[in-house]
């Protein structure tokens, strides 16, 4: 797909939503961002190489301008709104956001800017309210449907996790038996946030959590230890 010729569209989208402040034109956006990139989004790994990736997605100077600043308000709101109530709109936002955040991240320069911004906290902050729900007697309430959205949108905070602390993915590399040259790693995995450590812990004394979010926890462990292991090296 040629997504330079979608680009026009996508930022006409932005235009509409700066123009009404709409939750549901920045979803159109974000539905349009996700369409050009979301090959970006690999979610199962399955485009993982044992070199570097030749392609990546734009720098952030190539988004539109406050992209984040709308982001990081909007992720803020899904927290608030889910911590009222588990709903299908708010959950949808918040998947079509964390979506955005990873695509964003696999430009390696792109990082550490989001990185020191609050979107870590916030997504933190979601995934243990939908944890909470997903874990309680008030399961048994909630669709088949919703109940998938949620498990969905904590994959994604977990995987934007793993984008943050190990870029180049060692961890999952090493797990293929690939040798990783760490000299070949320039940029700086981000540091870990207050947040997380708590949170891993506390997503293990959640009882029937099932086994796909286990495995997705031990990964983001796994990437925070690889991740540490780089920017020790990149700090000689």
């Amino acid at each position: 797909m040629d997504s330079n010729s979608h680009i026009p569209t996508m930022f006409t989208k932005w235009k509409s939503y700066l123009t009404s402040g709409e939750t549901s034109q920045l979803l159109q956006f974000l539905e349009e961002y996700i369409h050009l990139f979301g090959h970006f989004l690999d979610l199962e790994f399955q485009q993982l190489s044992e070199g570097l990736y030749n392609e990546s997605p734009p720098s952030l100077t190539q988004h539109p301008e406050s992209l984040l600043d709308h982001l990081g308000r909007e992720i803020l709101k899904c927290s608030c709104d889910l911590a009222r109530d588990i709903q299908q709109d708010s959950l949808e936002l918040l998947a079509a956001i964390m979506k955005c955040l990873i695509i964003i991240c696999r430009n390696y320069d792109n990082v550490l800017f989001v990185a020191s911004c609050d979107f870590v906290k916030h997504a933190v902050a979601s995934a243990q309210t939908i944890l909470s729900n997903l874990t309680s007697g008030s399961k048994q309430t909630l669709s088949t449907d919703l109940l998938n959205m949620m498990e969905l949108n904590v994959k994604l905070v977990l995987h934007f996790l793993e984008c943050l602390y190990d870029p180049y993915f060692v961890w999952r590399k090493r797990l293929k038996g690939w040798t990783v040259d760490v000299e070949q790693l320039i940029s700086q995995p981000a540091l870990v946030h207050n947040e997380v450590i708590p949170f891993f812990h506390e997503c293990f004394q959640k009882p029937s959590l099932s086994q796909e979010l286990q495995r997705s926890l031990l990964h983001m462990f796994g990437a925070i230890m690889s991740g540490s292991q780089v920017s020790s090296f990149c700090d000689l």
